[in-house]
Parts: structure tokens; sequence; C-alpha cells
């Protein structure tokens, strides 16, 4: 187990929306409020028996007492074992820890999270038709037969779920469709996983095919040169354009309404229930 801060993923898109969607680990992981545990998912075993390693980290091996299963460290945390936690895919910022931990925090919930990297086939992801609070633009979710994607999984209780749901206003959560297929990198096939799906479409070039998920520089660049909206023309670069949009509800209204006036939204064709 590490820190975020030591591990170099301690800055938020909040706090920097140019580096959306955030600093992300390079494996599945146990968000436990400040630390990371790093997890291994064992094919052939239960969930909750997944090998949880704490490093050299004595905070952290204190707080586990021990545990070598994901299901035991979640006990000695006083956290919901898994089998009363659910998996939502995080195709942005969400599966970033900082990100996780302030939304939260934020909502005064317990912020321990197993987090687990999954292969999922027939998604896509691009960038959500809207601007967020902060001025970023960010990812959304889009249906895209034969893509292969590597995601991550947030296993959350009911709380963190409802916690989570607050701060995604501009998107809806719903169970992902059978057209997708999700495993882990054990080959463990998970059925039953959920999304949030964005209520803006997806911005596109032609208003067909969804504009794949890139950099905020690319993003935003992109969004300078298509809108005719004077204030985009005003503004001398892209952190402008963050400053601007994160100062003003009503101007990130109306990027969303122009980009949809424009033709510059794509449907994302996803199907599932809600």
């Amino acid at each position: 187990m590490a820190t975020l801060d030591s591990l170099g993923l301690a800055v938020t898109p909040l706090e920097e929306p140019l580096a959306y969607p955030g600093r992300l680990p390079g494996g599945s992981y146990l968000l436990v409020d400040d630390r990371l545990v790093t997890l291994r998912d064992d094919a052939g075993h239960a969930l909750g028996q997944s090998s949880v390693d704490a490093g050299h980290d004595a905070v952290c091996a204190a707080r586990l007492a021990g545990a070598v299963s994901l299901d035991a460290a979640l006990s000695s945390l006083h956290a919901a074992p898994m089998r009363a936690r659910a998996p939502v895919v995080a195709v942005g910022s969400n599966a970033a820890p900082a990100q996780l931990r302030a939304k939260l925090r934020a909502r005064a919930v317990q912020v321990v999270v197993p987090v687990l990297q999954a292969r999922i086939t027939g998604l896509g992801v691009g960038h959500s038709a809207h601007v967020a609070r902060a001025g970023y633009v960010p990812a959304a979710p889009f249906a895209q037969p034969g893509a292969r994607a590597r995601l991550f999984l947030l296993w959350l209780d009911a709380a963190q779920r409802d916690a989570v749901d607050g701060t995604e206003p501009s998107y809806r959560r719903q169970r992902l469709s059978e057209a997708c297929t999700v495993a882990l990198p054990g080959g463990r096939r998970l059925a039953g996983v959920e999304l949030y799906r964005s209520r803006h479409g997806l911005v596109s070039l032609d208003g067909t095919v969804p504009l794949p998920l890139g950099s905020q520089h690319e993003v935003i660049g992109l969004l300078r040169q298509r809108l005719d909206v004077d204030e985009l023309q005003a503004w001398p670069g892209v952190e402008a354009f963050v400053r601007a949009c994160a100062g003003s509800r009503a101007l990130r209204e109306r990027v969303a309404s122009r980009l949809g006036e424009l033709g510059l939204v794509a449907p994302d064709h996803l199907q599932g229930q809600g």
C-alpha cells in the first residue's frame, strides 16, 4: 500500500481540469482513504477472495489487521463485503482514485472502494456533449461493436452508489447491454454491470460517429474551432475556455446548446435497463 501523494495520484481533475480524466494506477486496487492497496483477481475463487497486498506500509498493515483476502480486508475496515457491492464502469475521472475520494468525502461517505480492471468489448469512450462544472469536457460511453477497452470497475455499496449518482447530474446510471462483455484479467466474466450514460449525447464531427476520447487540449481546441460563439472566440486559448466555463453555468449551457444546433452531437446507441 502507498499513499496517493507518494504515487503521484493525488491531484484531481476538479483541481486541474486540463489533466482530465486524472492520473490512474496501472492495475486493480483497493482505495482506503488516502492509500491504495494492490489487488489481484485470483481466477477460480470468489471475488471476495482476491488477494490484497499492503506492501511495506505499516499504517495499512495495521488497518487491515493482517488480512490477505479482499473480504477480510473489507471486514477489518468495517466496510461492506463484495457480495453487498455492485460494479459500475468508470469511463472517465471516476476511475482516478483522487477524484473518487473527493466525491465520496464531499458527501461524508466511507472511502473504501475496490476498483478492478476489466476488459470490455462492444463499448467505446468519447466525450459527452457538454461542459462539466469544473470546465472540462467529460468522458461518456457509446456502443461500438467489436471495440475492446480496458476500463476500471468501481465496486460500490449502496451509500457510495447514491453519493456518486449525486455527482453525475448529466448522466444516468443503467445496466450495461448484454451486447457488451465484461471480463476480469483472470478471465472471470461478469454480469449485472452498470455504467453512467450521458444525457447529452457525444461530441461528433459529423453528428453520427462519436469523437474518440482525447486530451482536453484536443477536444477544447476542436470546440473553439467549430462553435461560432462570440465568447469562445474572445478567449485566447484552452486555459481561458476552462476558466470561463467553470465560472459560468450559462456559458456551459450555451456551449452544449450550440453543439446540438450545429449537428455536432452523436447518439450513444447504448441499450440496457434503467
